[in-house]
């Protein structure tokens, strides 16, 4: 079925009618039953049946549904990054379970630990995301340690893309609460971001021993409690640009770009803790230990439990994108491409003019 598209497109042909005709031959196969109020297929398979190990598309074909009421579009675009070898690693968080995918193709497949929940994220445009929430309690998540996101590996550069939304900014024993972080080397190689109290927010990295730190104006972040989220409510949107050649550390916010660096670690920072694993960690910067003094949960030596929501997480290696390209993905949601809002497509979904 992807195939299809990318050759609709390609080769210019009358993209509507085309999946018009697919539609209905799809839809003369499924017969409704009124009784039980669904669908039921008639004919479950023709010959082999197959799946598309497009890039970013790896999702079995269930159903098909045209939406009515969406904006216009000039054109539908492919979810493919330009980079797509140096994506190593597209983590969307919008699935339960044990295991979330990793649609880059690399296979990095992110696990999750504690009690999931999930909630409706932003507008994609075409179609709401779906985005996993960490309850400060016993949530975290981690991608299993590999030279492909270890910026102990890189040659030029990183890019790191992510969402998040803290309900509460609060600190536990004097500790902040650490988003994501991932330690290659013990003391030597490892990143992390944090958020404080006061509303700034840090990006904190040490490789091959040098440290480079930005930390935020106060009142950057702001938290919204659970209860009080809607539909409307705006997720911040972090980029993370590193350029390995001129040793250049950025860090965007909502497309506001901070680049004072610093060459020391904030007050109250400390290097991921010596007994973490080396993956890489949502939600988490230590093992859990026993609750503290008059607290109820597990705490972390070096960190608060995450409390917040957290999606696309993307990781691309030895690629530096532009400020125009981290633009581009602020604008449109989902890649670094030039592409208006609502007009790429999210894994799993179609766009289409009505």
């Amino acid at each position: 079925m992807c195939s299809w598209l990318f050759n609709a497109r390609k080769y210019n042909l009358d993209f509507q009618t085309k999946f018009t005709n697919l539609l209905n031959t799809f839809n003369s196969k499924v017969a409704d039953d009124s009784a039980d109020q669904g669908e039921d297929l008639q004919v479950s398979t023709e010959g082999d049946s197959s799946r598309s190990y497009i890039k970013f598309c790896d999702e079995d074909l269930a159903s098909l549904k045209l939406i009515s009421g969406v904006t216009p579009i000039t054109a539908s675009q492919l979810p493919f990054e330009p980079d797509f070898d140096t994506c190593k690693m597209f983590v969307e968080f919008h699935t339960l379970g044990a295991e979330v995918t990793d649609i880059s193709g690399f296979g990095h497949t992110a696990k999750t630990v504690g009690i999931n929940r999930l909630r409706k994220g932003i507008d994609y445009g075409s179609s709401r995301s779906i985005e996993n929430v960490f309850d400060g309690r016993s949530c975290y998540a981690e991608v299993d340690n590999h030279s492909d996101i270890r910026i102990s590996s890189i040659t030029t550069g990183y890019t790191l893309f992510f969402r998040f939304l803290p309900f509460a900014l609060d600190e536990s024993g004097g500790f902040r609460q650490v988003v994501v972080c991932k330690k290659d080397i013990d003391d030597t190689d490892w990143w992390s971001f944090e958020i404080y109290e006061d509303g700034k927010a840090s990006f904190n990295q040490k490789k091959a021993n040098v440290i480079k730190s930005i930390t935020t104006p106060v009142s950057t972040i702001a938290a919204v409690p659970y209860d009080q989220i809607t539909d409307s409510t705006a997720r911040y949107d972090v980029a993370v640009t590193y350029d390995h050649n001129t040793t250049t550390l950025k860090l965007f916010i909502d497309n506001v770009k901070y680049d004072t660096v610093s060459s020391s670690l904030p007050t109250g920072t400390q290097s991921p803790s010596a007994t973490l694993n080396n993956n890489l960690n949502v939600g988490r910067y230590t093992d859990l230990v026993a609750p503290l003094a008059g607290e109820k949960y597990p705490a972390r030596v070096d960190s608060k439990l995450y409390y917040g929501t957290f999606q696309q997480l993307k990781f691309f290696q030895d690629k530096v994108a532009t400020d125009l390209e981290v633009g581009y993905h602020y604008t449109n949601k989902l890649t670094i491409t030039d592409i208006p809002f609502g007009e790429v497509a999210a894994a799993g979904t179609m766009i289409l003019d009505p």
